[in-house]
């Protein structure tokens, strides 16, 4: 994703956190040679008004039915989600029941401090679905390489 791109996800998730609730977006693109691309956000609260509104997400198949829309007439698929999180980026027990896409595979990203701050691509954890309320973890650091930040050469 270009750094435009991710400054830009950052910024309209502090902006629709508000420093006091969790936020998230669909990244939709294509899965070219093996590597997933974002080209554009699908934000939950766009796909369904009032889903931030109790501090955490609540999407429902209201948001479902908006994003299967934009997906059919965009050719476009989702390449992983995004939300925010109070402090440190853990997955909490809700996140690991209640995947936004159960399909194996599946790309989870977590942002810390509700997004406050301009966090990096460093800071953020990410979990894959592995089916069955099963995850895998890749912590915030250096080598959590599956979010690409950068230019595409």
């Amino acid at each position: 994703m270009p750094i435009s791109a991710w400054s830009h996800l950052v910024s309209e998730l502090a902006a629709r956190g508000d420093g006091v609730r969790e936020s998230g977006a669909f990244l939709l693109g294509q899965t070219v040679k093996g590597r997933r691309e974002a080209v554009r956000f699908a934000f939950y609260d766009d796909l369904e008004p009032g889903c931030l509104e109790a501090g955490y997400i609540i999407f429902t198949s209201v948001g479902y039915r908006k994003l299967w829309k934009i997906l059919k007439e965009s050719g476009l698929q989702v390449v992983a989600d995004v939300h925010t999180h109070p402090g440190p980026p853990f997955q909490s027990p809700l996140d690991r029941d209640n995947p936004m896409m159960a399909s194996s595979g599946h790309l989870a990203f977590i942002v810390p401090n509700y997004a406050q701050g301009r966090p990096q691509p460093a800071d953020v954890a990410y979990y894959t679905f592995l089916g069955n309320h099963q995850w895998s973890e890749v912590k915030p650091g250096p080598s959590a390489q599956k979010l690409y930040v950068g230019r595409w050469s």
